[in-house]
């Protein structure tokens, strides 16, 4: 009995685990294709519109991610073919040594690009064997693409080869990455197994890519293995690959120079070494700022394509994003979700808790298309959330619509605090609202009275100025003056000033002190410069206000 009941608790484990396993796989491959469908779909509008404007570098993304999404779908046909027993070796005869060097020399460009360093070592000039070259490439680049992911900038990927005992062929690929716990080790070669399933994983995938690796040397008799050191001793990772080939002794070399093999990968450029915020219009700064948070260069190339009338600044990462928006305050904020390091539900949840960045509306692009991931976006604060593939008319449109809503909060929060400039005027005659019936967010009215106090505790000092008040509010100059003009449309100059004189105007109310007096108890040492700013408020001069009391 007692077995019975331990079965059953074991089988309901395994089903649990099952079903993770397969709830991870649905939502790595809906990224792995709503991402370069995003690109693809999104640049085929582009030329349809405008063809002379992005034609050529459409067709290098379009191209670039419809291979990145063949070779997903010829991996999974081919571990398909392999758990069916109807994968076939196709063998050449040939220097197999060659051939692996002409593999390794596609992957230098790429590393190069990404400021990493790839290494070939080899204890063997040629061997000339029968080999089947699309597996061999698929085992080799395979290999090399994952060092390649999980290796930090400034990282080594080290392939060696070399002959055992047994004369059999021995790849090693090697990495300065932060390594394989211990404890995955024996399970990185299962199907869809990923070291990392969360949103901040360093690199997207499937985890087809090793399984399938496995499948195709275990296909040629061969043997792989992994070791790795303990995670965080910077040693990284090892694969060692052993492959009996048969041996060719009566060989006749072609004097012909071998060709690359096809399907090599192609470095992707590296949008990120622009500086960030000089991506584009930066020198227009009556267009609005939008911060763009996404760690795939082809989606920023192709989202900032349809975001051409804005200002953009540009994150790779949640943390970077994060950073970004904290220093330039941007307008809008336009975030993925799976992102290294910080993925954007955090980043989310810190800009909505820091002061600094409370007020910015945030759009999520994700290929996290599911219910519950479009409700955790919208609890954590985000205003929109877009599935990948975008329509590049919704994101206009919904851009331009929470940028519209911020223009009617600014005048709702100068109604409240007695701007002239600002009339009574309804915000719709539709909805026949006010603007003081807008209901203001709480943080943002607790930031504006903050301002505000801080600001009526100086009203007589003259000398009382932004950077002043910045330092008194823990920001920086241009914190103030992005967040303080983004909530009420004014600078915190014109902000100091405008409470300077509602001061005035309520002493020259209530009280028979000098106009004199008046202006220098606001901070007005000049009673005539006094009386001119105030009838630019006003309409009127101070003693024309006074006497129509």
């Amino acid at each position: 009995m007692a077995s019975q009941l331990q079965f059953e608790q074991n089988e309901t484990l395994r089903i649990k685990e099952l079903d993770k396993v397969k709830t991870d796989l649905y939502t790595n491959m809906t990224h792995e294709f709503r991402t370069p469908l995003t690109v693809i779909l999104g640049m085929v509008q582009h030329i349809r519109r405008s063809a002379a404007d992005h034609l050529d570098n459409g067709l290098d993304m379009i191209e670039r991610n419809g291979n990145n999404l063949l070779r997903l779908v010829n991996e999974m046909l081919d571990l398909s073919k392999l758990e069916a027993g109807k994968m076939e070796l196709h063998l050449v005869q040939g220097d197999v040594i060659n051939f692996i060097r002409y593999i390794i020399e596609s992957f230098h460009s790429v590393a190069e690009s990404q400021d990493k360093k790839m290494h070939y070592l080899s204890s063997i000039d040629t061997m000339y064997v029968k080999y089947d070259e699309e597996k061999i490439r698929q085992i080799v680049s395979n290999l090399l693409s994952n060092a390649l992911k999980f290796t930090s900038k400034k990282g080594d990927i080290y392939l060696s080869i070399s002959l055992d005992n047994d004369h059999h062929l021995c790849i090693k690929v090697k990495d300065t990455g932060k390594g394989i716990p211990e404890s995955q080790q024996h399970h990185i070669f299962d199907r869809f197994y990923q070291i990392d399933s969360t949103h901040t994983r360093h690199a997207e995938g499937t985890g087809i890519g090793l399984a399938l690796t496995k499948e195709l040397v275990q296909l040629m008799n061969g043997r792989i293995s992994v070791k790795s050191p303990p995670t965080g001793s910077k040693i990284g990772t090892e694969f060692t690959v052993t492959l009996p080939l048969e041996m060719i002794t009566d060989y006749v070399e072609e004097t012909a120079t071998p060709k690359p093999p096809v399907n090599m990968i192609t470095p992707v450029d590296d949008t990120y070494q622009k500086t960030s915020v000089d991506y584009q219009n930066q020198t227009n700064l009556d267009k609005e700022l939008i911060l763009l948070v996404e760690d795939n260069a082809d989606v920023v190339a192709y989202t900032a394509s349809c975001l051409h009338d804005y200002r953009l600044a540009v994150g790779k990462d949640g943390q970077e994003g994060l950073d970004i928006a904290r220093e330039l305050i941007p307008d809008l904020i336009i975030t993925d979700v799976m992102m290294p390091f910080m993925d954007g539900f955090e980043m989310t949840r810190n800009l909505r808790l820091d002061e600094r960045t409370s007020h910015i509306p945030i759009i999520m692009l994700t290929a996290k298309a599911d219910m519950d991931s479009k409700l955790e976006g919208i609890e954590y604060g985000a205003e929109v959330y877009l599935e990948k593939p975008f329509n590049v008319d919704e994101l206009t449109l919904r851009v331009r619509k929470l940028l519209d809503q911020r223009i009617i909060l600014q005048k709702a929060y100068a109604t409240r605090i007695g701007l002239p400039s600002v009339s009574e005027k309804m915000v719709g005659e539709e909805q026949g609202t006010l603007y003081h019936d807008i209901v203001i967010p709480q943080l943002e009215n607790k930031f504006v009275r903050k301002v505000a106090s801080e600001i009526e505790t100086h009203l007589s000092d003259e000398n009382f100025g932004v950077e002043q008040l910045a330092k008194n509010l823990f920001m920086s100059y241009s914190q103030v003056q992005r967040k303080l003009n983004a909530l009420i449309g004014l600078s915190p100059n014109l902000f100091i000033r405008h409470l300077r004189l509602q001061k005035a105007k309520e002493l020259l109310r209530t009280t028979d002190e000098t106009i004199q007096n008046i202006s220098m108890s606001c901070g007005f040492t000049d009673p005539s410069y006094f009386g001119k700013v105030f009838k630019q408020e006003f309409g009127v001069t101070p003693h024309e206000w006074r006497n129509s009391l």
